[in-house]
């Protein structure tokens, strides 16, 4: 199957699932995990510390989704731009 659209449409690529993470991606996530982990002991102790923490941690994730929609768009319409500029040769 030549036709990037046809392998989009039937889910061949473009999907989160297939992409492969990194070895860099799964170095830091596991770093990540043991130090919220470890923060969140600490912060056991500090009911209003633990709601503000929540709080923060909701606001990067939600800010983080957006950052990367926006990426997204942008690319796709870049590869797009980029698609119509080499059918036009």
């Amino acid at each position: 199957m030549k036709s990037v659209i046809k392998q989009m449409l039937l889910g061949k690529i473009g999907n989160f699932e297939q992409i492969k993470t990194s070895p860099e991606y799964l170095r830091v996530l596991d770093k990540t995990i043991k130090c919220e982990a470890e923060f969140k002991a600490k912060l056991a102790a500090h009911c209003e510390a633990v709601k503000l923490y929540k709080k923060v941690n909701t606001a990067l994730n939600e800010l983080i989704c957006e950052t990367e929609a926006t990426h997204y768009a942008e690319g796709f319409k870049f590869g797009l731009l980029l698609g119509l500029e080499v059918a036009k040769e």
